[in-house]
């Protein structure tokens, strides 16, 4: 499992409306919950509520600022993403 082959990015599934990570190298982007074909990356073309000032994520044409984009659950422009942590052996 490489880097070549796996590249969770955070994505809307607009069919089961859940913020759900998918392969972005999957052409597909199939939701892991409903399994439908239906997730749309968060990404430069997302509308944001709030633009964001920092880049939190960048990878290949996927960005993610620390704005606000849409949230499934309350349906309205206040996801904020924040960087995280990565750990490995």
């Amino acid at each position: 499992m490489t880097h070549k082959e796996f590249n969770y990015i955070p994505c809307l599934c607009t069919q089961c409306k859940n913020v759900v990570q998918v392969n972005s190298l999957d052409k597909s982007l199939t939701c892991i919950v409903c399994d439908k074909k239906n997730a749309t990356p968060y990404n430069k073309s997302t509308p944001e509520g709030i633009k964001g000032s920092k880049i939190l994520f960048q990878w290949d044409k996927n960005l993610l600022t620390d704005g606000t984009y849409f949230c499934p659950n309350c349906e309205c422009m206040s996801l904020r993403f924040k960087r995280g942590n990565i750990l490995w052996d």
